[in-house]
Parts: C-alpha cells; sequence; structure tokens
C-alpha cells in the first residue's frame, strides 16, 4: 500500500493525527523533560510559548511577569525556554 493509494480523507486525517501528536508531545517535554522544569511558574507558560505570545500581543505580559515574580519568586519561567531573573535595585 503506497501512499498514493490513500484517499485523500485518510492523508487528512493522518495529517491531523499527525500535529495532535507532535504538540502533544512538545507540550510534555516542556512540561516533563525541559532541563528548565524546575524553575517555577504556571503551567500553561511552561507548556507553550502560545501564551506568552497572547500575552504579548495583548499588552498584559510585564504585569503578569510581576504577578509570577510575587507568586513565584524571584526566578521564573515565562516560557518554554526563556526564564527572568528579578533583580533588586541596588542603593550606591
Amino acid at each position: 500500500m503506497s501512499i498514493l493509494d490513500l484517499s485523500f480523507a485518510r492523508l487528512v486525517v493522518f495529517a491531523v493525527v499527525s500535529t495532535v501528536l507532535y504538540i502533544l508531545h512538545h507540550v510534555l517535554y516542556n512540561l516533563l523533560l525541559h532541563p528548565l522544569r524546575h524553575f517555577p511558574s504556571p503551567p500553561l507558560m511552561r507548556a507553550t510559548r502560545a501564551t506568552y505570545c497572547y500575552k504579548l500581543m495583548t499588552g498584559v505580559l510585564p504585569f503578569d511577569i510581576l504577578d509570577t515574580y510575587k507568586k513565584y519568586g524571584e526566578v521564573v519561567r515565562i516560557a518554554p525556554t526563556p526564564s527572568k531573573l528579578r533583580i533588586p535595585p541596588r542603593c550606591s
């Protein structure tokens, strides 16, 4: 059975299932196996960059990062890969 023997409907189903499995794999990797998994943050922000992009486009990202600092501490993950470190101001 070659790929040319498949009907269009089966190809669409294959594409949709493959996409869902890829996204699920990516989310589970970010939550469970990523090297930065031990840094605290809201689970949705750790799982996918979509939350970060949405908050950036709507203009609420700086306020949410501030709330995240207040809730989780000085070092937080704001997306799957980047993390933020809040450095307190120094007096001279």
